[in-house]
Formats: structure tokens, C-alpha cells, sequence
């Protein structure tokens, strides 16, 4: 883990993908994409059944951990239409009994909104936390002395060793207003980010977050 501030907030990058916000009791995660298996298996595609719930599995530990008061979820919780993981993740959810379950709705998240509401979720297009503002998709415009804190493009970026053999490993990418978190969940897949001057890239190798060197 690695504790960094963004404009006096205090957050904990976690090896797992998370973001752990100690002051609020708040953790963050972004991309789960549950029930991708499940709906790709339906169209044919031979996905791993023993994977199903392998990021749901994940995050519980990391709620169990923390006891968080709110957990963020920022965007594409759950891929697609509905299935039938919905109700053993509905299930799980409830199981915590966690003060709060926000979610930031993203591209993916088209179930009902009965659905959410039965499983003690409540949809918010954003939320806000001091001066950051979480949501799914990056925010096109940012005021200025804020940062927007979002996921949707699943961070990554290329390693080369000695030997010219090549890495692509996910990360932490902040920039002067934003910060994308990585994608939490399994089979989301990655994009290599673009690394300008000035930006912070944080890269999760197994179990440690280590500050990328972009010079």
C-alpha cells in the first residue's frame, strides 16, 4: 500500500486495486464488472465458471478489513443485463451490513433501479468528498482546486526488462485534476495510459503499489 495526498486528503493505495480513505472511513473501487462471466458464458464463450465470484470474493475481504462506513463504487458494478449472480451478489452485499453502498452509475450498470435499491444501493451520478469528486467516466471539465477521482479506462502500463521482454502491469494514474483508478475486477482487460509531464503513476506489482519513475 502507499499513502499519497491529493489536495490534503490522504488516500491509501492498495495493492488490490482499492482505495482506502482512513479520515472517512471511505473505500473506493472501480470496474467490477461482476457477473461478466456469467454473461459471456451465455453467449458461448468459454470463460472459467470457478471465476465467477473471484472479485466478489476480493472485495469482501477487503470490506472485512476495513469496515468501511461507505463503500464507493465507481461505475460498471455489475456488467450487463441482469442474471443470475444478481441475487447471490444482492445477497452478500446485505450480509456486510454496511452503513452505506453508493454507487457511481457507469456505461455497464443497466439493471433496473429496483434492483440496486434491493440491494441497498443507492445511484448517484457523482459524490462528492472535500475537493474530490468521484465518478465513472472521467469528468471533461474540472473546476479549478478540485480533482476528479474516476475509473472506466482501466489504467496500465508497459514494463520492458533488460532481456526486451515486456510487462503490462495495471496502475494508479493521477494527473493535475484527475485520477484514474485501476479496474478492480478479473477479465476487465487494460489500456496503457498516456504519461505526461507532471503525472504521478503508481504501479501495482503483486502485493505492492510502487511509484513509477516516468522520466
Amino acid at each position: 500500500m502507499k499513502d499519497i495526498t491529493v489536495y490534503d486528503q490522504t488516500l491509501t493505495l492498495l495493492p488490490e486495486k482499492a482505495v482506502w480513505i482512513k479520515s472517512d472511513r471511505i473505500l473506493v473501487v472501480s470496474d467490477i464488472h461482476l457477473g461478466k462471466i456469467t454473461h459471456f458464458r451465455k453467449a458461448g464463450i468459454p470463460l472459467p465458471q470457478n471465476a465467477r465470484m473471484k472479485s466478489l470474493e476480493k472485495l469482501e475481504e477487503l470490506v472485512l478489513r476495513h469496515q468501511p462506513e461507505v463503500l464507493l463504487l465507481l461505475g460498471d458494478f455489475f456488467h450487463s443485463d441482469y442474471n443470475h449472480d444478481w441475487p447471490v451478489i444482492s445477497e452478500v452485499l446485505h450480509s456486510w451490513n454496511l452503513p452505506e453502498i453508493i454507487l457511481a452509475g457507469g456505461n455497464h450498470d443497466v439493471l433496473s433501479g429496483v434492483h440496486y435499491s434491493d440491494a441497498g444501493i443507492k445511484v448517484k451520478a457523482e459524490f462528492h468528498l472535500g475537493r474530490l469528486i468521484f465518478s465513472h467516466e472521467p469528468l471533461e471539465l474540472v473546476e479549478a482546486g478540485y480533482c476528479n477521482v474516476a475509473g472506466h479506462i482501466h489504467p496500465a502500463v508497459n514494463l520492458q526488462g533488460k532481456a526486451k521482454q515486456r510487462l503490462r502491469l495495471p496502475c494508479f494514474h493521477l494527473s493535475e485534476n484527475k485520477m484514474i483508478l485501476p479496474a478492480f475486477g478479473a477479465f476487465t482487460g487494460s489500456s496503457v495510459v498516456q504519461i505526461r509531464k507532471g503525472d504521478k503513476v503508481y504501479v501495482i506489482a503483486e502485493d505492492k503499489v510502487i511509484e513509477y519513475s516516468t522520466e
